[in-house]
């Protein structure tokens, strides 16, 4: 087997250009010049400039792509419902905002309007805010989110009592949920104590959802 000696000032020569801060390809080549010897250090060393400049162009492609932009819808209600009953009752949503991303299905002008859709695997924040009107007698409704028409969600919204004069309260619930495409959502209210009659403040409730990780 033949033994190359391998010339120390070029050596020198062509280490000096592989540690530099940019690889010349071509001040590698004239280097090596078209010794039968250093063909292959030098398709190597071009293999690795490639690869280097490939995983650079990947790596300002995923910089440049902004991330997956979420969906969310927003309802109201503009009707006074009844927001005492016995039994847990669903908040039907007769005002929708525009959409500012298609994850949902809402029914308007049908009875199904108490329900939000989703299309898309994912986790969801749920956010509902209800106001109330004073109440014939000092009741306590308390509502909640729940899906597919099931037990409800642990987190619940509720005030103290309401007056009957000047008893004008609001009330606040969020949850997050993982939910997969065609599950239904609910905001509900039931009464918690007292009997009587509480009314919603007409266009001062809002139910949103948003496609927060998919």
């Amino acid at each position: 087997m033949a033994v190359h000696r391998f010339d120390e000032a070029l050596a020198r020569d062509v280490t000096g250009l592989i540690t530099g801060d940019d690889l010349d390809i071509q001040s590698v080549r004239q280097a090596l010049g078209e010794d039968e010897r250093f063909r292959s250090v030098l398709r190597a060393i071009e293999n690795v400039a490639c690869r280097a400049a490939e995983c650079c162009a990947e790596a300002m492609t995923v910089a440049s792509t902004p991330p997956e932009r979420g969906g969310i819808i927003l309802l109201r209600t503009t009707t006074s419902e009844e927001m005492n009953p016995v039994t847990e009752t669903a908040i039907k949503w007769d005002t929708e905002e525009p959409e500012i991303h298609s994850d949902f299905v809402h029914l308007m002008g049908t009875s199904q309007q108490s329900k939000v859709a989703v299309k898309v695997d994912g986790w969801y924040r749920l956010y509902a805010h209800l106001s109330f009107a004073s109440a014939t007698v000092g009741v306590r409704p308390v509502f909640r989110f729940r899906v597919n028409g099931g037990a409800s969600l642990p987190c619940e919204g509720r005030h103290g009592r309401i007056g009957a004069v000047n008893g004008r309260a609001s009330a606040t619930v969020t949850e997050l949920v993982e939910l997969t495409a065609d599950d239904f959502v609910e905001v509900t209210t039931q009464q918690d104590e007292a009997a009587g009659s509480a009314t919603l403040v007409a266009g001062k409730n809002v139910f949103t959802m948003e496609r927060v990780l998919r």
